[in-house]
């Protein structure tokens, strides 16, 4: 596309001396704009180009950034290029090589760890409006030492515009916009600001790929699905300030229903959560339903801690099943109290990533169903998430609007029915 063509002329502009001009590059569009293809494309062609060179591709997680890699890049190379060009798809050695320059390229997680005593030549950091402060400052910390003794390397940032909590993506496109330093370029595409996001014509005029990949039917048809701040930031590539709900209310109203049930014979799983301040705590119950979609319904919630080994040890009279309770939570005196040492399991910190991935899947498929309570569905309104590390995303209780305790114990009570394992096989006798 022209705004893709554009952006690469400018990013890679070089000096007298034939090297690249610019050491920072920030480019700032709209969603759906192709931005993650130009920037892989970016990092095949220096790769090409420099001869044992390194390159490095990073985005929210490891996993994210790994398997774009992979989908939206490598495959197309091994297929065009073979066979100049191997790819290694080990998890812990996802790679692109040119044997005959002894040239990589390759995607890795967002931590500050991650690039230790390796060099770069280019690191391109994709959707970096979804870092935090710490991890943002981190990932620099871990890039800027690689790039020391390579004097034509380049960081390319490349993504929308952030919400509330993007605040260290936003201060790196305001310093790009006050031009600070003759090295940083930006390629800034979007609605001007002043300009009114509800003005739809005026976002589609402002799209760089309206008339190229997507048609204007394409926006109108989001500006009346999406809530107008996500809209704006997500189309018009306007930053906003306040928090983008996680699920839609279309996505909730299929999830959260009165007739909720689980089957009689249902194995039922609990989950305990208590909120970040410690003023309620929450038992939830986790089952499967008579067509096995699982179900997830609130047992008790109450004021404080001190009624939840009671409660607990009466539940499981009648289910003796798992009860999970994350032990680095503000339930964690639940978690270690000696009455609940038999009841009570604390989930590793990958087994609870992978609950929450698969609740938040399962909820955005509608293959989940949560019984509804007023309070649980009150809590969506106010719920954050965030990333952990490699780990992906998890539900953040110190940002959240109020409590999301409930959510919380619904999610812990489904991942103890989810990663339950299979039962075993029934012994079969064989007789000549």
């Amino acid at each position: 596309m022209p705004w893709q063509r554009q952006a690469l002329d400018v990013a890679l502009e070089v000096d007298d001396r034939g090297r690249f001009h610019y050491k920072t590059v920030v480019i700032t569009v709209p969603r759906q704009s192709g931005k993650t293809a130009l920037v892989l494309a970016a990092g095949l062609h220096r790769t090409l180009i420099t001869p044992n060179g390194k390159v490095w591709y990073t985005a929210q997680t490891g996993q994210i950034a790994r398997e774009r890699f992979l989908e939206d890049m490598a495959v197309d190379a091994e297929r065009l290029l073979s066979p100049t060009v191997a790819v290694k798809r080990g998890a812990g050695d996802t790679r692109l090589i040119f044997p005959a320059i002894h040239s990589q390229f390759r995607p890795h997680p967002p931590t500050d760890t991650s690039l230790h005593s390796e060099q770069s030549d280019l690191n391109l950091i994709d959707e970096p409006w979804a870092f935090s402060e710490v991890q943002g400052d981190g990932l620099i910390q871990a890039i800027q030492p690689t790039q020391n003794t390579r004097p034509n390397a380049q960081t390319i940032y490349l993504s929308t515009m952030g919400d509330a909590r993007s605040t260290w993506w936003h201060a790196i496109v305001d310093a790009a916009r006050a031009a600070e330093d003759p090295h940083t370029a930006i390629i800034d595409w979007g609605l001007p600001e002043g300009h009114d996001p509800s003005d739809i014509e005026a976002v589609i005029r402002a799209h760089p790929a309206v008339g190229h990949t997507i048609e204007p039917e394409t926006v109108r048809t989001a500006a009346g699905r999406m809530k107008p701040a996500e809209f704006a930031r997500a189309y018009a590539n306007v930053r906003t300030q306040t928090r983008v709900a996680v699920f839609s209310s279309d996505v909730l109203a299929r999830v959260l229903t009165e007739t909720a049930t689980m089957a009689p014979a249902a194995e039922v799983a609990f989950g305990v959560a208590t909120a970040f301040d410690r003023s309620i705590s929450v038992i939830a119950a986790a089952g499967e339903a008579a067509d096995g979609t699982p179900v997830c319904e609130i047992v008790d919630a109450r004021p404080g801690t001190g009624w939840v080994a009671d409660r607990l040890t009466e539940l499981q009279r009648h289910h003796p099943r798992a009860t999970l309770v994350d032990a680095r939570s503000p339930a964690s005196t639940i978690a270690t109290d000696p009455a609940l040492t038999e009841i009570i399991s604390t989930p590793a910190s990958a087994e609870l990533a992978g609950g929450t991935g698969l609740f938040l899947d399962s909820i955005n498929r509608a293959e989940l169903r949560l019984r509804y309570d007023r309070d649980l569905a009150r809590s969506f309104d106010g719920l954050t998430l965030k990333f952990v590390g490699d780990l992906g995303q998890m539900l953040d209780r110190k940002h959240s609007s109020g409590s999301i305790a409930h959510i919380e114990a619904c999610l812990l009570a489904f991942t103890a029915i989810a990663q339950r394992p299979a039962p075993a096989p029934t012994p079969e006798i064989w007789t000549c």
